[in-house]
Formats: C-alpha cells, sequence, structure tokens
C-alpha cells in the first residue's frame, strides 16, 4: 500500500519575507502592530481611513502590519475597511481580514498583511478564538473577548508564535463597571496561562481604566504564583493617567473633544521584552519620555498625539508628529468620542529557512534539518524558491498504469484506477480528471479527484512497489473511488493524470463537440498522461463518440459495450503508442484465457499478442496466433485482444492493428 507524506513537504512554496543576512541566520524586518478603537464604525470614510493609516508626514506613516481593533458594527464594515486599506495610495494591496465574530453590542476585528504575517491555525482552524463570549448581565464582561494567533511568514516555531488578544472592557468609574473590568482581566491571563510553551502574547484594545492601580490592570500585569500569563507594559509607564498631564504623550482619548486618558494600551508577554527570540523594539524597564512624542527608547506611540492637545482636541495645524491632514482625519474617525491608534515594532527571532527542493517541488519555509528529513536537498538559509539553482524541478514520470471502469456483477465495487511511479513517489499536485466522450455530454467533465489527501492532510503517495490505486470498496486500494461502487461511467471516456489543474466537474473542454477540446491549457493543467477507453458508438458514422488529449482509445467490448478496462503491456510500458496498451476482461472470476486486471500489482509482461515477448509485434507472433485460435486457456491469453477470455477473429482484426502500427 502507499505511504503518505510528511507536513513539512506539504507547506506552500511562495512566501514573501523581507530579510536582512547576518552570518548563518535570516533577521526578518520588524513587524508593526496597532490597536485601534476605531469608534462605531460601520463602513465608508473612505479618505479618512486611508489618511490616518497610509497618510504620510515628515516621512512617518502608521503603516501597520497588524490591525487589532474595536468598535466594528458588521462583517460589511469588516470587508469595506480592507478594501480601503488595500486601495490606499501607499498601500501594499495585501491586507486581509481575519474571520468576524458578530457578538454583543460592537466587536472586534482583525486585520494583517498576508505578505508579513499568516494566520496561526495550531488552536482553531482560522486563527481565530472567542476566548469568552460578552453580554449584558452585570456578572459578565459586555463585549466578546477575541484572540488572533499570527506568526510572520516563513516561521513555524512556537517561539514565532504571538496570540494577540482584542478587548473592550466596560466604561465607567462605577464599582459594577470596574468589576466587570475584573472579570474580563482574569479571563483574559487565565487563557494566556494557557497557551502552548514558547508562545508570546500581546494584549491590545480599549481597556477604559485610568490608572494602574485599579484591580483589572493589576490583575493584568501583577505577580502571582502563576507567572505564565502575565503582561508587562513595554513603556514601563504606570500611573493615575487620568487627566495627569504628566502622561500626555501616552493619552489616547478623545482626539474630538478633549485628550486626557491614556485608555488604549498594548500590553506584551515577558518573553517579548526578555532579550530572547521575538522581541519589543524598546527599551524595556524605561519609562516613555515626559517631554517628547518621539522617545528614542521606544517604538510604542500614540499616533497623532504630540502631547501638545493636552485637555484639548487633537492638534492639527503644527501637528509636528502627523501634521494637519492625518490629525483631521483621526478626528473624524473619533466621532466625538473616539481614541487615538497605538502602535509598537517587534522583532522576530533568527530564522533558518531556505529554499528546498523536496519530491512536490520548491518550498521556502522550512530549514535544513526540516528539509533533509524530507528527502529535499536544501539551496541555503535566505534562498528563495524561484532563485535556487539548479532549478528544482517536479517528477512527471506518474503514469496511468491500468484502468477497469466496468466488470460482471453488480454493484460494481471493483473498479479501479491504479497509477504507477518510483517507489516512494509523492502524488502532490495531481489529479485524475475523467471526461465524458458520448452524445451531448462530450467534452464534460465528470469528475475532478485530487490526489493530494489520502487522510488526514497527508499527500497520497506510490508505495514500495510504485503502484498507488485509486479503488472501489471491495478492491484493495490506497484512495477509495467516491463510495465505492458505481463510480465510472459505462461508456466512452477519457481518464487524464493532471498535475495543477483548474478543472471542476460540470467543465466542458469541447463547447462545439468536434472532438477537439477548445478550452484553455492553463485550466486543464500539465497532463501526464492520458488513455481513453471506448464502446462501438467511437465508430459511428454520424456524431461519433470522442476521447481527448490524443488518448490512445481502448475497446469496445465484444458486445459493443465500453470496454471493461485497460492495462499497459508490458507492465509500465510507455512509448507513447496505442501498443502500449491492452484490453483487460471484465470477468472477474479467473476464467482461462481472460486478461484480468491486477490493481497494485505489475501487469502480465507476456501480453498484447507478444507471442516471443520481444516488445515487437510481427508475423512470428502471428504463428502462435494461429495455434491459439479458438482456445480459451491461460497458456494463450496473451492473444485475448477483446477481452472475451478466448482467441477469435475480433483478436485477428485488432492483432492486425496492432501489427499494422508496431511495422513488420
Amino acid at each position: 500500500m502507499a505511504a503518505r507524506l510528511g507536513l513539512a513537504v506539504r507547506l506552500a512554496a511562495s512566501v514573501t519575507l523581507v530579510t536582512l543576512f547576518c552570518a548563518s541566520s535570516a533577521l526578518a524586518a520588524p513587524i508593526r502592530i496597532a490597536a485601534w478603537n476605531i469608534t462605531n464604525y460601520a463602513g465608508g470614510a473612505d479618505s479618512d481611513v486611508e489618511s490616518a493609516v497610509y497618510g504620510m508626514f515628515s516621512g512617518r506613516c502608521l503603516c501597520p502590519d497588524v490591525l487589532v481593533c474595536q468598535e466594528f458594527i458588521s462583517s460589511f464594515a469588516v470587508n469595506d475597511f480592507v478594501t480601503i486599506l488595500n486601495g490606499a495610495p501607499g498601500s501594499p494591496g495585501d491586507w486581509a481580514a481575519a474571520t468576524f465574530v458578530d457578538g454583543a453590542d460592537t466587536d472586534s476585528a482583525f486585520f494583517y498583511r498576508t505578505g508579513e504575517i499568516a494566520l496561526a491555525t495550531d488552536l482553531s482552524a482560522t486563527g481565530v478564538t472567542i476566548v469568552s463570549v460578552g453580554s449584558a448581565s452585570p456578572s459578565n464582561h459586555p463585549r466578546n473577548i477575541m484572540r488572533y494567533d499570527i506568526r510572520p511568514q516563513g516561521y513555524s516555531s512556537p517561539e514565532s508564535t504571538i496570540a494577540i488578544y482584542s478587548t473592550h472592557m466596560k466604561a465607567g468609574s462605577g464599582t459594577e463597571d470596574m468589576s466587570r473590568r475584573l472579570i474580563e482581566a482574569v479571563i483574559i491571563r487565565d487563557d494566556a496561562e494557557s497557551l502552548p510553551a514558547g508562545w508570546n502574547f500581546i494584549l491590545g484594545g480599549d481597556f477604559n481604566i485610568q490608572s494602574s492601580s485599579e484591580d483589572a490592570y493589576q490583575e493584568l500585569v501583577g505577580s502571582q504564583v502563576n507567572n505564565d500569563g502575565r503582561f508587562f507594559d513595554p513603556i514601563s509607564t504606570p500611573g493615575n493617567w487620568n487627566n495627569n498631564s504628566g502622561y500626555r504623550y501616552v493619552h489616547t482619548q478623545d482626539p474630538a473633544t478633549q485628550v486626557d486618558d491614556r485608555f488604549d494600551f498594548l500590553l506584551v508577554s515577558g518573553s517579548l521584552v526578555d532579550g530572547v527570540d521575538f522581541e519589543y523594539d524598546g527599551d524595556f524597564g524605561t519609562p516613555f519620555s515626559a517631554v517628547t512624542w518621539n522617545d528614542p527608547n521606544h517604538s510604542y506611540r500614540v499616533w497623532g498625539n504630540d502631547g501638545t492637545s493636552y485637555n484639548s482636541v487633537l492638534t492639527t495645524t503644527g501637528n509636528a508628529m502627523v501634521g494637519s491632514a492625518i490629525a483631521q482625519a483621526l478626528i473624524n474617525l473619533a466621532s466625538g468620542n473616539g481614541h487615538l491608534p497605538v502602535y509598537a515594532e517587534f522583532t522576530p527571532p533568527a530564522n533558518d529557512i531556505g529554499a528546498c527542493c523536496t519530491p512536490c517541488g520548491c518550498t521556502d519555509i522550512i530549514n535544513e534539518a526540516q528539509c533533509l528529513a524530507e528527502d529535499g536537498t536544501f539551496y541555503g538559509i535566505g534562498v528563495e524558491c524561484g532563485s535556487e539553482m539548479p532549478a528544482c524541478t517536479l517528477p512527471n514520470n506518474h503514469r496511468i498504469n491500468e484502468v477497469r471502469v466496468h466488470h460482471d456483477g453488480s454493484p460494481e465495487r471493483e473498479e479501479f484506477i491504479e497509477i504507477v511511479a518510483d517507489p516512494g513517489q509523492p502524488l502532490c499536485g495531481l489529479s485524475l480528471v475523467d471526461i465524458e466522450g458520448e452524445l451531448s455530454s462530450k467534452g464534460r467533465v465528470d469528475f475532478v479527484l485530487p490526489l493530494d489527501d489520502c487522510g488526514g492532510g497527508d499527500i497520497c503517495t506510490c508505495g514500495v512497489d510504485g503502484y498507488f490505486v485509486i479503488g472501489g470498496s471491495d478492491v484493495p486500494h490506497d484512495l477509495l473511488l467516491f463510495a465505492g461502487e458505481n463510480a465510472l461511467e459505462n461508456g466512452t471516456q477519457t481518464l487524464l493524470l493532471v498535475r495543477d489543474t483548474q478543472l471542476v466537474a460540470g467543465n466542458d473542454v469541447d463547447a462545439n463537440n468536434d472532438g477537439v477540446a477548445d478550452i484553455s491549457p492553463a485550466t486543464v493543467g500539465t497532463i501526464l498522461d492520458a488513455v481513453g477507453v471506448i464502446d462501438s458508438g467511437y465508430y459511428a458514422m454520424f456524431d461519433p463518440d470522442r476521447v481527448y488529449y490524443n488518448a490512445a482509445h481502448i475497446g469496445p467490448a465484444v458486445d459493443n459495450g465500453v470496454a471493461a478496462g485497460t492495462a499497459r503491456c508490458p507492465d509500465s510500458s510507455d512509448t507513447d503508442s496505442h501498443n502500449d496498451w491492452v484490453q483487460i476482461s471484465s470477468d472477474l472470476t479467473g476464467t482461462l484465457g481472460c486478461v484480468v486486471g491486477t490493481p497494485g500489482a505489475a501487469n502480465p509482461n507476456h501480453c498484447g499478442g507478444d507471442d516471443n515477448d520481444d516488445l515487437h509485434i510481427d508475423l512470428r507472433d502471428f504463428a502462435g496466433l494461429q495455434m491459439c485460435f479458438g482456445q480459451s486457456t491461460a497458456a494463450c491469453a496473451h492473444f485475448d485482444l477483446d477481452g472475451d477470455c478466448a482467441v477469435g477473429l475480433g483478436d485477428i482484426d485488432r492483432f492486425r492493428e496492432r501489427l499494422e502500427l508496431s511495422g513488420p
């Protein structure tokens, strides 16, 4: 039976990395992560969003790689925001949104640049987790707590993973308000404690907390018996922030009325400020400057706040940080009760990935050890696919070796298609395509069967003997053929083995039914092999059946129906000739004189009318045919060319055809 391929060789081949080279490691550029309560955003405000995110002033822009947002109203708003980000002047155009969850009240939304960031699906299929569901209950937090798990593109280690929490805590200064914020803080810290070993984490959002002494804040940053889920303020700036000019450079709320509160935060795990692996770009332990917004000790910034707006509307004219246009856009988006974005930069750990030529092609998101474990050739750290020398090429020696489209008895559970290649060769990127050839259905794709998944996401591979069988439930198979019975048409058809096809069931490759495929070759993909089985309709004078892509065609059966199947003769032979194939019988009982199917085993080499096994059909073989005429014996089965388990006139006609193809 066939084996299954490991994870690393299945990784995608094209990843965009911004790399710096240093000795034996490749360092990615810093990642800018921003948190922003954008205030009841329902979509639109295109120019303000464009200006706030990609507006440029004195060489500066917000230009994040990740945006964790609060107060989105709907999925429409999320989709509209992505469209605006991708269309903004200066945008790289690679923004996407994580799965949006519509919960109580307004909701979190998460946006990331796909060229730099990938969602990590270790803990959820989408990379998105609802940590806790919010509600209006006074004993609960008001809105969903969300977590978004990410990694920089090209990374796979736990140490390169960041779980980003989004929070919008209860507003207000009453006892119940603070109690509900504490409930939320406890839930977030507990969840962070449960993350896999090595993971980093960040909490971003609108805390609605006015002082670092509040219980909810202390729950997040304070030392406890279990500190695995402890958060830290990367700018080490505790205090009574509300209405305190000493913190005017870190105030975030409200740019449209008066800037006097530090409501919005990015708190980080200890692993991001310990000097090892993934790191905050700043001097952790040094408080943020009290005299300038442009603190050289930190990458952390409140976007738009140059410190001149304390207790007043955000400064526009003369705003030293963002200028008037960006400042006005931020005011507009605050809608009279809003917030400024906060951002910080983080540098991923050294990466040791490079281009690796695997049996499935080139991938540049695994390291040398992973590459060698997958029998690959490693081209070096930092080398990207497309620049590797010599170029990595995919093996194209896979062939359809044997097919049985129908057999005696009902239901038909012993249909099969056998593929042959080198032992252990993966079938990554390959699909089987069946194209109908009869009547008005000529050219219609009956099915496309991908061979990328043999269960559990593992790519199908040929076994130690080189065979791979897709078969019915009563055939020893490596992959079940759909429901396991009556899967293949009992009529003229073409079977293709194709790499990287875009065909789907129902496509018509021959729109005008003239027997010539007219669909785009790019849609079809790279055809590695093709074979047809036919019934007597193929020889009809008017509106005959068709086979496609110059496939050898075998049949019909002696009753004028479709050939039961066909096999390469000798096993695995491939001379691009009709004579590579022999018709097999529909008999399953082992009747003497039949050419029987051999799924998962070698086809008979004494076959196809070649009596002396010299791989050439000639008059010397005809002498053997004469001796076998009228017989139904195992010794004469190689002369059964029409699949009826006996040597007769039909076999003489087909022998003559093979003789003409082979030459004298």
